[in-house]
């Protein structure tokens, strides 16, 4: 099938009115058409040679800030998702998805470790991986339980938090446990699956879904807990790709009720303003539920909401790091505030690395981190 046949219908939705221009944060540090949602759906057909195609391809962060705004519901980044399953695009980013991922991502606590030393010692490995600057792994274990009971809260930890904040896994559990619910977290989950799913790899996520689902996948388990959005975001992907995937999704919150709840009483009791971001997944979820709640922190005077994308886009951060970072350098000059909590691994891990480069007076934290211990 060409390729122009996908995208046919979404061109006539296209009225072309440039609204899709202002919410691209590719687009804000490129300037160029062929970098906004329109100018992607209007070439995409045109381009020939592969390698130009692969780059095209991947220049996309897959936020949806242009589905939010566009007015016909033209949506670029499933067909940019879609392009990438079909060309397998996402073999062109394999050895950084081979470095870090494994099942679970432990190669990358390692990594961290061993860039952190050798920056200590010069940065001779800054020439593989650009400087990267990730945090450093986490001392605190978790307190997993394996023991499923009715009416169990389960927690989905998520690579990033399991390596470089697991101290959030246990305040979960502890706020959780105190309302008397049996906390279930088994030690064999693995990644949730985004970053492949993003890059077209089917076949692996399937993998990882499957892995997660037998675990995760009991009528006993109440609700299903992570604190992370884009977790979330796949969790909830997992109905369209696997049979009964729809029993883990419809369980699936990253903040309900009564953590939004707790959280707003810690923020009233600061004596300090913070900054709380808003990640791309709660932003343009259709279910805006939690974005709201998330937005209504801003009714404390010690709240700047950043309702912006930090430009990591997890394959977008592997393939166009330079953009990523610019991005990220946008997002970070309109903070004011010296503590930055965010509810996603991927925003955690982009303002770090920047903050460490331009701001290390400032503090990056998960928004689970502003809970008493």
């Amino acid at each position: 099938m060409k390729r122009y046949d996908k995208i046919s219908e979404n061109i006539e939705k296209c009225i072309r009115c440039g609204l899709c221009l202002s919410a691209c944060p590719v687009y804000s540090i490129d300037r160029e058409e062929t970098s906004a949602p329109r100018g992607r759906l209007h070439i995409i057909d045109k381009i020939k040679d592969k390698k130009d195609w692969n780059r095209f391809i991947n220049n996309c962060l897959l936020c949806g800030s242009c589905i939010d705004v566009c007015p016909n519901g033209v949506n670029i980044p499933e067909l940019i998702r879609e392009f990438r399953k079909e060309e397998e695009v996402y073999r062109s980013i394999y050895p950084v998805l081979r470095t870090v991922q494994g099942n679970d991502f432990k190669k990358m606590g390692f990594l961290s470790a061993l860039l952190n030393i050798d920056r200590d010692l010069g940065g001779l490995l800054r020439l593989f991986y650009r400087d990267r600057r990730l945090p450093d792994r986490s001392g605190e274990k978790i307190e997993y339980n394996n023991e499923l009971k009715d009416g169990s809260i389960a927690i989905f930890t998520g690579c990033i938090s399991k390596l470089f904040y697991s101290g959030i896994i246990n305040k979960l559990i502890r706020f959780y446990r105190s309302k008397g619910y049996n906390v279930y977290i088994p030690e064999g989950q693995g990644c949730c699956g985004l970053m492949n799913y993003s890059a077209g790899d089917y076949r692996k996520v399937i993998s990882l879904v499957q892995r997660n689902m037998a675990l995760f996948n009991s009528d006993k388990i109440e609700k299903i807990l992570t604190p992370c959005a884009s977790c979330e975001y796949m969790l909830l992907k997992y109905r369209d790709l696997v049979d009964n995937g729809s029993e883990i999704s419809r369980k699936v919150v990253s903040l309900d009720d009564a953590l939004i709840d707790l959280i707003h009483n810690s923020i009233q009791k600061l004596d300090r303003m913070i900054a709380v971001h808003i990640p791309c997944h709660i932003r343009n979820k259709t279910n805006k539920g939690v974005y709201l709640k998330m937005k209504g922190l801003a009714k404390s005077n010690k709240v700047e909401i950043v309702d912006l994308c930090c430009g990591y886009g997890g394959v977008f951060n592997a393939y166009e790091y330079e953009r990523s970072l610019k991005i990220g350098r946008i997002a970070l000059s309109r903070i004011r505030s010296n503590e930055i909590y965010t509810l996603c691994s991927g925003c955690y891990l982009q303002f770090y690395d920047i903050v460490s480069r331009l701001a290390s007076y400032k503090k990056v934290y998960n928004l689970i981190d502003i809970l008493s211990p």
